[in-house]
């Protein structure tokens, strides 16, 4: 691929490099300047590092990320990085993300956040890419609550979406997880060791009632 590269002023990052993973020119296009937090002309306004996270180049986000790109930039409908990150699932970026001081607490518009979709939001945040209905990222509640112990579900329709949408097995932990820690307030504590009170294969024994519903045969859809 050839780069044409300036130095007099930033110029626009294109996004092909960001979302097909050109690691190689996307280091030329930085140091010849390119501005990594420049945002489509489009009415979506993505910058460079969600058009990666979009894709799942990690490697292209990572450089992004320790080039100074703009953890906390909202898209259009007031989306961030981290939220998508969530929504795919992308536990290392998340954490990533939230080492470099991302806002795990940061809100769409529509009141969506990253923990409503880790816990199974992603196929409601991106219909067309998103993971598949029923899908939840058990890691990555696990990440965002360790950096976070205090976060909650918001009261609204995107967390009962989530709810609704993402009921196979790893979702149900992961519900019965943060049900457990808002019914308990041990806010000290990290998700594993609030999990593991109730064994590594049972939910926590502060929610007996989802405990004995889990226990029932066929429970849960199953993972392809």
């Amino acid at each position: 691929m050839h780069v044409h590269v300036g130095r007099e002023r930033a110029r626009p990052f294109p996004s092909v490099p960001a979302r097909e993973g050109h690691v190689d020119a996307m280091r030329v296009l930085i140091k010849g300047g390119a501005d990594v937090n420049r945002r489509d002309r489009r009415f979506t306004r993505w910058t460079p590092l969600v058009h990666a996270i979009h894709k799942r180049q990690d490697a292209a986000a990572r450089l992004l990320l320790d080039s100074g790109a703009e953890v906390d930039a909202a898209m259009h409908g007031g989306a961030t990085a981290l939220i998508f990150a969530a929504a795919y699932g992308e536990t290392a970026i998340v954490e990533d993300l939230l080492s470099h001081g991302a806002d795990p607490r940061h809100q769409t518009v529509d009141g969506v956040t990253a923990l409503s979709n880790a816990a199974g939001g992603g196929p409601v945040f991106d219909i067309t890419d998103g993971p598949r209905i029923g899908s939840c990222h058990l890691g990555t509640v696990r990440a965002l609550l360790r950096h976070s112990p205090d976060l909650e579900l918001p009261a609204n329709l995107w967390s009962r979406a989530a709810r609704f949408l993402g009921r196979s097995k790893d979702c149900e932990k992961a519900f019965a997880l943060l049900e457990a820690d808002r019914r308990s307030g041990a806010r000290g504590r990290g998700p594993d060791q609030r999990e593991r009170q109730g064994g590594d294969r049972q939910l926590p024994a502060r929610d007996p009632q989802a405990a004995r519903e889990a226990a029932q045969p066929g429970h849960g859809a199953q993972h392809d």
